[in-house]
């Protein structure tokens, strides 16, 4: 499990400390997106409730990253499938190793 740092920071409004996590474990990525783009996701991120636009796009990538995942298993499972069922000629097993593998 990643350590997480705190620091303490100065409350302006009275003398008391407020704690800041740190996580060392997140990077910032500069992504360029097209204005309009970036309007809708705007829109949607407070429409749905999410408390920031990173909060947003960061559930939506792992989003993302889960759906392709179970499809390449699902095209492996599938090209596997075909494999042990039928003697394919070279050029279409070639064909399903390249679509196992991506």
């Amino acid at each position: 499990m990643a350590r997480k740092h705190t620091r303490k920071i100065d409350n302006s409004f009275n003398s008391d400390y407020i704690d800041v996590v740190l996580s060392p474990t997140k990077k910032v990525v500069s992504v360029k997106l097209d204005v309009d783009i970036i309007e809708e996701l705007d829109r949607l991120w407070r429409k749905l409730g999410y408390n920031s636009r990173s909060e947003f796009i960061r559930e939506a990538i792992l989003f993302y990253m889960q759906y392709v995942q179970e499809r390449l298993e699902t095209k492996r499972a599938e090209n596997t499938g075909k494999l042990a069922q039928q003697k394919l000629p070279l050029r279409e097993l070639e064909e399903v190793i390249d679509d196992i593998t991506l």
